[in-house]
């Protein structure tokens, strides 16, 4: 009985409720992986449009940008990266002072921040329901612009990838993606077209994996390069055709929302 209480108590010490965007794919996903995988309590993973804003204590600015664990037996909460540091130490015991290294904390409370405030924008799913918390975070340029230029350098690899494999001339693929992005940039400094170009920068960089891929296959496959080259092509467009349409759903039911 002796080992069986000690057992017992050490499965309901961690009693910590995690309050996430569920109108955030992201959120949505890893949230949902740690009650899968034991770490997080079914019945502790709640969603902001299910919260009960006046039964909890919370900096609900900060909540908006960084993920909040509640306490329930101390109230106390804890955000962002310390609060995803608790939750994944109940496996893995060493991360806890591995993020106590200056330049590894700098470097992921970095990487948070950039995924946190582009995080609907980088999956761009249309927003479901109404949410008694507007839990959307704040537009900050300097993330915004520092996921652009993250985009076009991956884009830039998987062409350089591309053309290296296809022994073709990188120009003939640079000014197809990047031109049409840097006119968008530069036509008019303005937010929308920001963000414009951050959509048209996560498309081009599928779309360079695709093309990547293709030219994989098609190196593999030397006799049939004619078939794969129109499979991968077609499957490209479809997929790109696919994404700008579900962008500009995105953006025109953001901008309804925003107007409300």
């Amino acid at each position: 009985m002796g080992i069986q209480s000690i057992v017992m108590k050490k499965e309901s010490d961690f009693n910590k409720a995690m309050i996430y965007d569920d109108n955030c794919p992201l959120c949505r996903c890893y949230t949902n992986v740690f009650v899968k995988t034991g770490l997080l309590k079914k019945e502790n993973r709640i969603a902001f449009s299910e919260l009960d804003t006046t039964a909890v204590s919370i900096d609900w600015n900060r909540a908006r940008h960084e993920i909040p664990l509640i306490d329930m037996d101390t109230s106390y909460v804890e955000y962002g990266i310390d609060a995803l540091v608790t939750v994944l130490q109940q496996k893995f015991s060493l991360i806890r002072p591995i993020m106590k290294i200056k330049p590894i904390n700098w470097f992921f409370r970095k990487l948070y921040k950039l995924v946190s405030y582009n995080r609907r924008i980088i999956v761009a799913s249309v927003h479901k329901g109404n949410c008694g918390f507007d839990c959307r975070p704040d537009f900050n340029y300097n993330y915004r612009l520092l996921l652009l230029l993250l985009l076009l350098v991956i884009t830039n690899i998987f062409l350089i990838a591309f053309t290296t494999i296809m022994h073709l001339p990188a120009t003939l693929i640079y000014g197809s993606l990047i031109a049409p992005l840097l006119f968008i940039l530069l036509h008019r400094k303005e937010t929308s077209n920001l963000e414009l170009s951050v959509h048209y920068g996560i498309i081009g960089v599928m779309a360079s994996f695709l093309l990547f891929l293709t030219a994989c296959i098609q190196n593999f496959l030397l006799g049939i390069f004619p078939i794969v080259l129109c499979v991968g092509s077609g499957i490209i467009i479809t997929i790109v055709v696919q994404q700008m349409i579900r962008r500009i759903r995105f953006i025109k039911n953001d901008r309804i929302n925003e107007m409300q």
